[in-house]
């Protein structure tokens, strides 16, 4: 979530936006692509075990990310919501 945050910064998204996004963000793609890159590589040593670790994080990260998703998207919708029809949260300037 941090490199997400990071790459928002300035953005003039709200905390729970940036939250948001970096949660349900890009985050098993990366695990996929470099362990791809390793299966390419010819003297690399234990790829059998790397593989079966990306695997299961990006199985756990599907996981998790779909048990959350429900909730996760409600508490933000009701956030969104609020923030649109009253302006509370909104950013002092």
């Amino acid at each position: 979530m941090v490199p997400v945050a990071l790459a928002l910064a300035g953005s003039g998204l709200r905390g729970p936006t940036v939250a948001y996004i970096g949660w349900f963000g890009p985050r098993g793609l990366a695990s996929v692509v470099l362990g791809l890159l390793l299966l390419e590589e010819e003297h690399v040593q234990g790829v059998e075990l790397m593989a079966r670790v990306v695997a299961v994080t990006v199985g756990l990260s599907v996981l998790l990310h779909g048990v959350t998703a429900l909730a996760l998207a409600d508490r933000y919708g009701a956030w969104h919501e609020k923030v649109r029809t009253t302006g509370a949260g909104a950013p002092s300037r």
